[in-house]
């Protein structure tokens, strides 16, 4: 009888959403660092660009700063946005490994359809990988961030 090592069961967060403006104005959010600046107040340093680094920090109410930065990974204008995700709390534990986060954009015929997906929670340590996922499916649907990116472009249309 052969040894089987159990399957891992990936842990990703899928949110989409429609924003009613043509794709490049949507890559002209993703692509550039004012347009982040602007989806994402926190963000600290972008380079749009494969190999480019990008960090964020978040200040919790009533918990330390966490910082997250990581290395574009795919920068594929006007369609795909990659980057590596490591947690880092101020003074404490960092992740031993990325997650990563990816943003797709497709073009439709009245607009631009956005997929975020946020992954690889399941290579994290068994003891934060379960935590990690919850807290950011939380963080990314009550942030709201795909809202917040349609508002912002549909505001301006």
């Amino acid at each position: 009888m052969q040894n089987r090592v159990p399957a891992v069961r990936p842990m990703t967060i899928r949110l989409e959403t429609h924003v009613a403006v043509a794709v490049e104005r949507v890559w002209a959010v993703l692509g550039t660092v004012e347009g982040m600046k602007r989806w994402f107040p926190n963000l600290d340093e972008y380079e749009p660009r494969v190999g480019g680094r990008i960090a964020f920090h978040y200040p919790l109410a009533g918990e330390p700063l966490y910082r997250m930065y990581g290395e574009v990974l795919t920068f594929d204008p006007p369609r795909e946005l990659a980057f590596s995700w490591v947690q880092e709390e101020i003074g404490g534990s960092v992740w031993p490994v990325p997650t990563v986060v990816t943003i797709r954009l497709e073009p439709l015929a009245r607009g631009t359809h956005v997929l975020l997906t946020h992954s690889r929670f399941e290579q994290l340590p068994k003891d934060i990988a379960a935590q990690a996922y919850a807290d950011y499916l939380g963080g990314w649907t009550g942030d709201n961030v795909l809202g917040r990116l349609k508002a912002m472009l549909e505001a301006a249309a």
